[in-house]
């Protein structure tokens, strides 16, 4: 078993982003899958900086509430929302709280080509 837990003391502030974050990997001991990921938090009235990547990103909604904005669109996301973002579009969220944080878990994985699947016989 591989247990990290974190605290406000251990997350890092990522300017490109305007974001406290830690990063899921590397991670010891542990090999670094086809994925990646992220605790991301957005400070009460900040907001994440736009941007658009390669990698598909799924956001898992953990505390506070905000507004996420993707492309044109923009809608209110809470505790218990998720998100899918598709690559190339670009995506920010606003923490309108004056007072509270807005806490999400970001995963995010480059799309691959589909891998055949083999075929079994039952018997």
């Amino acid at each position: 078993m591989h247990l990290r837990s974190w605290t406000p003391e251990t997350l890092t502030y990522e300017q490109a982003y305007n974001t406290w974050a830690l990063r899921l990997f590397p991670w010891e001991g542990v090999e670094k899958p086809g994925w990646s990921g992220a605790w991301v938090v957005v400070m009460a009235g900040e907001t994440t900086t736009p941007h658009a990547h390669e990698e598909k990103e799924i956001f898992f909604i953990v505390e506070g509430s905000g507004i996420i904005r993707i492309g044109e669109q923009e809608t209110r996301v809470s505790f218990g929302d998720s998100v899918f973002i598709d690559r190339r579009q670009e995506h920010c969220i606003i923490n309108d709280s004056s007072e509270a944080r807005l806490l999400f878990l970001s995963v995010w994985w480059k799309e691959r080509a589909a891998s055949p699947v083999a075929s079994v016989e039952m018997t």
